[in-house]
């Protein structure tokens, strides 16, 4: 089968498609709300569905590889024995983003460090306020607190 189009020079040219060109067009052979068709180019509800699902299921498995089970024990670890989260950290090479990220998409993480941060944290603190997160606390109170007003000051 010859396809034409134009150079950039402006010339039509033409050239016979390979088996490699004509096994891609069988991508719109394939069902609504798969991957394969997104991927040729259809963009109905299902097919867009398919392909987000895909991206966050990588987007998943690759935050669950860059946190490791032995990370998770090590960083529990040190948050039980009253080392200050922030230090723990950077002890073990980790961001924040990491730790709090895996909690957005893992029930069970998120509900673990929870528990760890409740455990630990400072009686000494009025938490849920300012002067709690500035001295390094990180509990559920304290994180939405500190959410809430770097919300109200980012407009």
């Amino acid at each position: 089968m010859a396809v034409y189009f134009l150079s950039r020079h402006g010339q039509r040219s033409s050239y016979a498609r390979s088996a490699t060109s004509q096994n891609i067009d069988l991508g719109l052979q394939a069902p609504h709300g798969t991957r394969a068709r997104w991927s040729n180019g259809c963009d109905c509800v299902q097919c867009r569905q398919a392909q987000n699902d895909t991206v966050r299921a990588y987007g998943r498995a690759r935050a669950q590889d860059r946190l490791t089970i032995e990370l998770r024990d090590q960083l529990l670890a040190a948050i039980y024995a009253g080392q200050p989260f922030r230090q723990v950290l950077l002890d073990l090479g980790l961001t924040s983003n990491q730790v709090w990220g895996l909690t957005k998409t893992d029930d069970e993480w998120s509900a673990v460090v929870d528990g760890a941060l409740m455990a630990a944290r400072r009686d000494d603190l009025e938490h849920g306020t300012n002067a709690a997160y500035v001295q390094g606390c990180v509990c559920r109170e304290c994180r939405e607190h500190q959410r809430l007003r770097m919300g109200r000051n980012r407009h």
